[in-house]
């Protein structure tokens, strides 16, 4: 079996890391895989020597800026029509049994009539999405696709009725970070913080977090609130968090690779998204025994956690309640850890090894199927 991951980037993210853990296993189970991107190879999550990565758009600048609107359409166009023919001539030479898009817009550059099976994957929460033409292409590439893998029963809910591809699966993410086999969460050298993990950006809601923890520290004025992550909102939340009178005890970490490590000794960890996928943040805070606090919003939250037993979920865009379930566990450490030791199980349902051979297995199953 020769399977072909097709990603834009291997840079930073969850899909990225979905895309390593697979490659590797595959690699390590005597399957022929190869990793096809459009942007420059930045590679992020190693990948094993034996992984052929094939840059399907590489000295193509996409992302090409133009003077004029035509300018701008041409380069656009122009840019789709090279990657599609980059990519027609990958599958010519190279055969793979299966393309797997590890999101709708890459479905678009595999050609209709090619032999290998195309798989898609919802890696999001669509009904986050508000333009209704962009969800008419998503649904467009998805049914395109022979197969398609859902991170949640609710995603592949949304669904029913919008696509009609025959074969249809639920797969959680994996706990792909490896950090989460080596560290554990340090429940007799905590420091006065809590953490959060996750782009700076409108889904994940950090004006909510700011203002519950402004509640916070009425109560524990010597605690820190430290979010890791990048994103556009990031000086829209430094203004609130000044405007709010909080900016001292709020620490903007930025990206970092080892952030598991450096957010085991606090409090808890906390998650106040609006809308997710399956938050792989919040499932590697649980893995390493960290007392969580999560918002229930769509869709991987409630299938993670189960509400005062390894964790606790709060509803959506509500200060006021969070503050109070941070308070929670800062106060009830007893509770709090217990919490984090029912949160560890996530390492065995959700392992690397588990979630790796379900997707091969559907995989497998449906390149059979054809022959």
């Amino acid at each position: 079996m020769k399977i072909c991951f097709f990603i834009y980037s291997m840079g930073f993210g969850g899909a990225e890391r979905t895309v390593s853990y697979l490659a590797n296993y595959g690699i390590d189970n005597g399957v022929d895989v190869d990793v096809a991107i459009i942007d420059k190879n930045t590679n992020t999550y190693k990948l094993d020597d034996k992984v052929k990565v094939h840059n399907i758009g590489f000295g193509l600048n996409v992302q090409k800026r133009h003077k004029t609107i035509f300018g701008k359409v041409y380069g656009v166009i122009n840019s789709i029509l090279k990657i599609k023919r980059n990519f027609a001539r990958y599958l010519k030479e190279n055969k793979p049994d299966a393309v797997f898009c590890m999101s709708e817009t890459v479905v678009k550059y595999v050609p209709k009539n090619t032999r290998a099976k195309i798989f898609g994957t919802e890696r999001s929460n669509p009904s986050w999405i508000k333009s209704k033409s962009k969800l008419k292409q998503r649904i467009k590439a998805y049914n395109r696709c022979d197969a398609m893998v859902f991170q949640t029963k609710r995603a592949m809910q949304y669904y029913e009725g919008k696509i009609f591809v025959k074969n249809q699966v639920v797969i959680p993410n994996a706990i792909g970070n490896e950090l989460c086999y080596k560290v554990v969460y340090d429940a007799k050298s905590l420091e006065k913080k809590i953490c959060a993990v996750g782009s700076l950006r409108a889904q994940k809601d950090y004006p909510t977090l700011l203002k519950a923890f402004e509640i916070v520290l009425k109560k524990h004025s010597d605690f820190k609130l430290e979010i890791f992550g990048e994103g556009y909102d990031k000086d829209n939340l430094k203004a609130l968090s000044e405007k709010l009178k909080i900016s001292k005890n709020i620490d903007f970490k930025g990206n970092d690779l080892e952030a598991l490590k450096k957010i085991s000794n606090a409090y808890c960890y906390v998650m106040s998204s609006i809308s997710e996928g399956m938050p792989n943040a919040l499932m590697e805070a649980m893995a390493i025994g960290m007392p969580c606090v999560s918002t229930d919003c769509n869709n991987g939250p409630a299938e993670l956690i189960e509400n005062e037993k390894n964790g606790l979920l709060v509803p959506i865009q509500n200060p006021e309640v969070l503050a109070g379930a941070l308070c929670k566990m800062i106060e009830n450490r007893k509770f709090a850890e217990g919490c984090g030791k029912e949160a560890t199980k996530i390492l065995k349902t959700n392992s690397i090894e588990e979630i790796s051979k379900r997707y091969f297995e559907f995989i497998n199953s449906i390149i059979k199927d054809k022959k």
